[in-house]
């Protein structure tokens, strides 16, 4: 079976959070399956459809640092994205993936597992998670687009935790080395485990390998169709708009609640889900 490999370069939050919907309506037409690689050019915090800016996200660290805020379509907790993940999405027909959750992760991830095993990694897939030596190193999650699946993930690269903890609003600053501390404990990268990051090509080119063997496929190396492009750019400005980002912010700006934070380690990553990777 053929599928296609694509590699972008680096894009914006607003990109980034559309990139998977023109790929899924290419695949939904009747395109090929697709696995797509790219990773964001500066950081931003990516907050769920039904969240309030103002409660999940710093803004006076964010606006200071020049930091953007996106609004996703999707549910799920506060993420701050920073260049170093390597950001993939695998968009297959549904009739090509496994309908139980647990064989569907399986199915796709192992790939990726085996990248990481490639660099003499003790890597391990946990759930939807991947670990390293018990430490989280890729995040992932499902959807389903039409008639499509998409499975979207990263490896991080490299840690910036000061930065991640900073663009999350929290009760005090107690809380908030707490959080980088557990942080710490909870996540890892290739940089940490490796003592350097290899480079981006080296990564694809083990993941079409990796890809190739498990699956029984084949990449032709390609670039998004021009119907892709036009309604990815059209999905990025919608995202882009302040009325959209700030949309549940705006509904009552006379009446604002407290937020609630528990400070326990499961309930503060069930809570902001620190990337990994909810799309």
């Amino acid at each position: 079976m053929s599928w296609r490999f694509v590699s972008l370069p680096p894009q914006d939050g607003y990109h980034m959070v559309t990139s998977f919907v023109s790929v899924a309506d290419y695949v939904n037409r009747g395109g090929k399956n697709t696995l797509l690689v790219f990773s964001v050019k500066e950081p931003f915090v990516n907050v769920g459809i039904h969240q309030e800016v103002w409660l999940e996200v710093d803004l006076e660290f964010t606006k200071k640092m020049k930091i953007p805020v996106v609004r996703r379509d999707l549910g799920g907790g506060t993420v701050v994205i920073t260049p170093g993940e390597h950001d993939y999405f695998i968009v297959v027909r549904q009739e090509d993936a496994p309908r139980n959750p647990s064989e569907l992760y399986k199915k796709f991830l192992t790939p990726i597992v085996n990248v990481l095993r490639s660099y003499g990694l003790k890597a391990d897939l946990r759930d939807q998670d991947i670990v390293v030596n018990g430490k989280k190193i890729s995040g992932n999650g499902a959807m389903t687009h039409g008639n499509s699946i998409v499975i979207a993930g990263n490896i991080l690269l490299s840690l910036d935790i000061d930065l991640i903890s900073k663009c999350i609003r929290v009760p005090t600053e107690k809380f908030r080395d707490k959080m980088a501390k557990d942080m710490s404990e909870w996540l890892t990268s290739l940089e940490r485990e490796l003592g350097y990051i290899p480079p981006k090509e080296e990564i694809n080119k083990k993941l079409k390998e990796a890809f190739e063997k498990e699956l029984g496929i084949k990449f032709e190396d390609s670039t998004l169709t021009p119907e892709e492009i036009e309604l990815w750019e059209k999905l990025a400005s919608e995202k882009a708009k302040e009325e959209w980002i700030f949309y549940k912010d705006n509904r009552h700006r006379d009446i604002h609640t407290e937020r609630c934070v528990k400070i326990s380690s499961a309930a503060l990553f069930a809570t902001l889900t620190i990337r990994l990777g909810s799309c």
